[in-house]
C-alpha cells in the first residue's frame, strides 16, 4: 500500500508539472498555434493516462476510471478551437462537439463488443478485434447522420 501512495504522489507531482505548462507557453508567445499546446501538452497527458492506469493495474475500476476520464476531449476542443478563425470558432464548436458525441458512441460500443467477447473467454487479442470491429461499425453507421 505505501508503494501505491508514493506512485500515485509522484503522480500528482508530475500532473503539477503538467498543469504548468499553459503559463509556459504563454512565456513563449500565447496560445495561438503554438507546438507546446497542440502538441507537447496532449502527449503529456497522454503519458500521464498510460502512467495512471499502470500504475493503478491492481485496481482495475481505478485503471478502468483513469482509462475513461475525460481528459483528451477537452484538450482536443481547446487544441481545435485555437486553429480556428475568430468568426468561425462557435459553428467550428458545435460540430466538432456533436463528432465527439459520435465518437463517445463508437467507444461505447467498442466497450460493449470487448465485454461481450471477453465474456466467451476468446483472449485478448480476439476480444480487442471485435472490439474495434463494433467501434468501426458504430463510426461507419453514426458518420452517416
Amino acid at each position: 500500500m505505501q508503494a501505491l501512495r508514493s506512485r500515485w504522489s509522484a503522480m500528482l507531482w508530475l500532473a503539477v508539472g503538467i498543469c504548468q505548462c499553459p503559463a509556459a507557453v504563454d512565456a513563449v508567445g500565447g496560445a495561438e498555434n503554438n507546438w507546446v499546446t497542440s502538441t507537447l501538452l496532449p502527449t503529456l497527458i497522454s503519458v500521464f493516462i498510460i502512467v495512471g492506469v499502470s500504475l493503478s493495474a491492481q485496481h482495475s475500476a481505478l485503471a478502468a476510471a483513469i482509462a475513461t476520464a475525460p481528459t483528451g476531449t477537452p484538450l482536443s476542443i481547446y487544441v481545435v478551437m485555437q486553429q480556428q478563425a475568430p468568426h468561425q470558432k462557435n459553428a467550428a464548436l458545435r460540430l466538432y462537439t456533436l463528432n465527439i458525441i459520435k465518437g463517445v458512441l463508437a467507444t461505447l460500443t467498442f466497450a460493449i463488443s470487448a465485454h461481450l467477447a471477453a465474456r466467451q473467454d476468446v483472449g485478448m487479442i480476439r476480444v480487442l478485434m471485435t472490439g474495434y470491429a463494433g467501434w468501426f461499425v458504430a463510426w461507419f453507421l453514426l458518420s452517416k447522420v
